[in-house]
């Protein structure tokens, strides 16, 4: 059984100060990757979805891209399409921008 992790809130007001800080300091465009139970850090590290804390990065920033970076099976195309759509426009022009990681085979 997974724990509730009490961290999240810091974690993404740590997302909006460095996205903020990165935009102040002229950089263009941060990565907000798909980390299914954070699998690069581990299962009982804080892990945040991808869409909503790009949406959430959206809202507090003005200039910078932000390309959110998803695993082409886990989502509907349609839905994927719609969900970045909505998030371009919340956030006033092109800045919301999807990878999809293929391989292969």
């Amino acid at each position: 059984m997974l724990k509730t992790n009490t961290c999240r809130p810091l974690l993404i007001m740590l997302k909006k100060k460095v996205a903020q800080s990165a935009e102040h300091l002229g950089y263009s465009m941060t990565l907000v990757p798909e980390l299914n139970l954070n699998d690069i850090k581990g299962i009982d590290q804080p892990s945040l979805e991808a869409w909503s804390t790009a949406a959430a990065l959206a809202a507090v920033t003005d200039k910078l891209q932000i390309l959110t970076a998803i695993r082409p099976g886990f989502h509907n195309p349609a839905l994927t399409a719609k969900v970045a759509a909505n998030i371009d426009h919340l956030s006033h022009g092109f800045r919301a921008q999807c990878c999809l990681g293929l391989v292969e085979r």
